[in-house]
């Protein structure tokens, strides 16, 4: 898994995603309800980089190499989400690794935590196994 933790001040966090479009902020809320990811589902994301994506699940047991260049070294992940972007965008780009992927339904549920990216795949840690190694809790609302 590849994920940080950080802790803010509840009083200036926002609950709801945003991403940028045509010179302005927009705002929606995702579900707290996480759900497995399967495989041909739709996807979304708002990253820093890309903003709004939409992607297909391509597999939900992916094997991938990262390479951390601070550590000069390479990390194994498997059973990994994969995720291609709706053509002729990507899904994501450097820049958009910790964003959210949720179902792209009204209920938004969240199924990943972006990882890596650019280029045809993506790939997304399972939301279940970020929320049970770090012990906590999804609040969206």
């Amino acid at each position: 898994m590849d994920a940080a933790t950080a802790e803010t001040n509840g009083t200036l966090a926002r609950p709801e995603m945003v991403f940028f479009q045509n010179g302005e902020f927009r705002f929606f809320r995702v579900s707290s309800t996480p759900e497995a990811a399967t495989e041909t589902m739709l996807v979304g994301k708002s990253g820093r980089t890309t903003q709004l994506r939409t992607g297909r699940v391509m597999s939900v047991n992916a094997t991938t190499i990262a390479t951390y260049d601070e550590c000069q070294g390479n990390a194994i992940f498997r059973n990994q989400i994969a995720i291609a972007g709706i053509a002729p965008k990507t899904f994501s780009e450097a820049g958009d690794s910790g964003a959210l992927v949720w179902t792209w339904t009204p209920e938004k549920r969240p199924v990943g935590l972006l990882f890596s990216g650019g280029g045809e795949t993506s790939f997304a840690n399972h939301i279940s196994d970020v929320l049970d190694a770090l012990d906590v809790d999804l609040v969206t609302q």
